[in-house]
Order: structure tokens, then sequence, then C-alpha cells
């Protein structure tokens, strides 16, 4: 409402002249003259044009706070300052716009992030971007080869003995681009108004692809061979995740970057305690915790199956990306007949697990 405050003081200045120049010529009982109609009709029409900017400022409000939470409404949204222009450019005009999304990882300290679909302020984005785990590598084309390498081993050698071979071998891997997009259709009306649910559509799609690219990345690594595994009760699930990352520990030496379970299994882990089913619970039940297990981040998402936990270390994997999240208004052929836009969120990307042995797949039964 700051932003607006001026032009509603403006707005009501204007109108205060024009009852003016009414109440004189009411209270001298006569007809308005014509240098008082035609100023009366030029009032008029700047409070027609002051409630188009306080419309157009309502709109910006509303895209300037998107991604932001109610009680910080001065935080960085998810778009730049260009892409907010952008998008009330093309909604007030009813023009093609095309803007990219630049994803984070929510902030360390938070909440166990949970992947999710809501548009409510302060709750988006509520989805943890798997990918922010892994380096990010442009892609040259719609296919990217990648080599893969096994562990290599060296041995103390005698002064002139011959030095053994590394065993190491090196195997070209060729992975695809996939499109992941979305679309949906809105009125010009809604366009017009509630400008602020147009704003929250293009955080939705966006959310939408996140969403779908960590089910991309899991679905990667369960099809991949070569992974280290491990299998064990679910009430055992946090001496198993020690297990795993003791096992990554042993063969890189690197300590596993994240624990990726379901909420599900995120709710075993809080009600585990310290001695079967009589002692108190292992984890605090009115902290926050648990964000991380044995040291190691603790990612929550129902993209995982219920019975799987991925211990992953972020050395292992690389996320090949032609171009980042893209959003997208048009209007297209049957906007013009019916009235309507369509938004289209959508990017390309493929997974690469250039070290299988990083990552660390627990079944539990």
């Amino acid at each position: 409402m700051s932003t607006s405050s001026p032009l509603r003081e403006q707005r009501a200045a204007v109108l205060t002249e024009a009852k003016t120049i009414v109440a004189r010529a009411t209270k001298a009982n006569r007809d308005l003259t014509t240098h008082e109609a035609d100023t009366l009709d030029g009032l008029m029409g700047r409070v027609t044009n002051i409630d188009k900017q306080i419309k157009g400022k309502a709109l910006v409000d509303s895209v300037l706070r998107l991604g932001t939470a109610e009680d910080d409404p001065d935080a960085r949204g998810v778009f730049n300052e260009t892409a907010k222009a952008g998008i009330v450019h093309a909604v007030k005009s009813r023009t093609t716009y095309r803007t990219e999304v630049d994803r984070k990882a929510l902030t360390s300290g938070t909440l166990l992030p949970t992947v999710g679909r809501g548009v409510e302020p302060g709750l988006w984005p509520n989805i943890f971007p798997i990918a922010s785990l892994f380096r990010q590598e442009p892609a040259a084309g719609p296919t990217t080869r990648y080599y893969r390498f096994d562990g290599a081993e060296a041995d103390i050698v005698a002064e002139g003995a011959l030095k053994p071979d590394a065993g190491l071998s090196i195997t070209p891997v060729d992975v695809a681009l996939a499109k992941i997009a979305v679309l949906t259709s809105f009125s010009d009306e809604m366009s017009e108004d509630a400008p602020y649910l147009v704003a929250h559509l293009a955080a939705e799609l966006s959310n939408a692809v996140v969403t779908r690219e960590n089910q991309a990345i899991l679905d990667t690594f369960n099809a991949v061979s070569g992974l280290l595994t491990g299998t064990g009760a679910a009430g055992n699930v946090v001496d198993l995740v020690a297990d795993a990352v003791a096992g990554q520990e042993a063969i890189s030496g690197v300590t596993p970057s994240a624990i990726i379970a379901h909420p599900a299994t995120i709710a075993t882990i809080r009600k585990a305690r310290a001695d079967g089913s009589t002692g108190g619970y292992t984890v605090d039940p009115l902290s926050a915790s648990p964000t991380a297990l044995h040291g190691v981040q603790l990612i929550s998402t129902p993209a995982t199956a219920t019975g799987v936990v991925w211990v992953v270390g972020g050395q292992g994997v690389v996320i090949y990306r032609r171009g980042p999240i893209t959003v997208e208004i048009d209007h297209g052929k049957d906007g013009w007949e019916h009235n309507t836009r369509t938004m289209r969120a959508e990017q390309r990307m493929a997974t690469a697990v250039v070290r299988p042995s990083s990552i660390t797949r627990l079944t539990l039964t």
C-alpha cells in the first residue's frame, strides 16, 4: 500500500477540487459555466488516469513480493528486476515475454525443506532443488558426453622394480537432455481484476518444473549401475545411514553431502528412541531437528520412495543444463479468439553420475 499512497492522496485532492466546483454551482442554484464544465471534465480525466496508475502499481507490488515471506516484504523475490518489469509489461500490454528463473537452495538453519506445490504467499518456494547439491555445467547440445572413471590403485615399489598398473578404466557415457515443461492458461479478465494471481502462476509453474526435476535426478540414480547399496529395517535407519557415510568415506575419504529421504522416513528418525520403545526420543521433539544426521545435511522430499534413502556425495554428480528455467507468456491464435493468455515454464537438463561410488542406495524393509 505504501507505494500507492501518494497516488491515492493525489486522487483525493483532485476529487476535492472537483467537488468544490460542483458545490459552488449548487450553492448559487445555477448550472456549471462552460469553463467550470471543462475544468470538471479535465479533473475527472485525471482521476481516471490516477486509477490506472494505482492498478498498475498493485500489479508491480504483487510481482515484487513474489517468493518473499509476508513478514519480510523487503526480501529478494524469485525474479530479478528486469524480469519483474517484463512480466508486468506483458500482462498490461498483452504481449509476449520470456524470462529466466534463478533457483537457489534454501539457506542453512531453516526447518527441513519439503517438496510441495503451494502458492500461498510466505510459503513459496517450499521445495528443495536437489540439483543444487551438485556441480552445474552448460550443455553444448542435445546430447552431452561425459567420462566415468573407476578407482585407480597405487603401491609401494622397490628401486628399479616394475610399477603396478593403476587398473583404471575410462568409460564414455552419452546422456540426452530431457525437456521438463508445463503450461497453463488464464483469462484477460483475471489479469485485469486479480493481477497478483498472474504473478503466482509464474511461481507455481517454476515450482512444478523443479519438483519434476527432483524426480528426474533420482530416477537417474536408480538406473545407474555401480552404486553402493545397503539393506536393513526401517527402524534402524539411523545406524544404516551411519554405515553408508562410513562406506563412502572409506572409498573416497570424503564425507557425503546430503541424505535424501521421504518425509515418512524423516518421521521415523524423529520418533527414534534411545532405548527401544520406552526410552526418550533420540531427537528433541521440541526442536527444529533433525536438519542433519551424523553431520550430513538431511533433505526431506516425496520424490524419494518411502522405502529408499539416498546418501550422496556432491563430487560424484554433474547436472548439465541448456539454460535455466524460462517462463514465457503468449497470446496465440486461441488467445485472441477467447481473450486468454498462455504461460509456459520449461527447461532442458540431464543428470550425469560420474562417480557411482559417491551414491549409496539404502533399501528399508
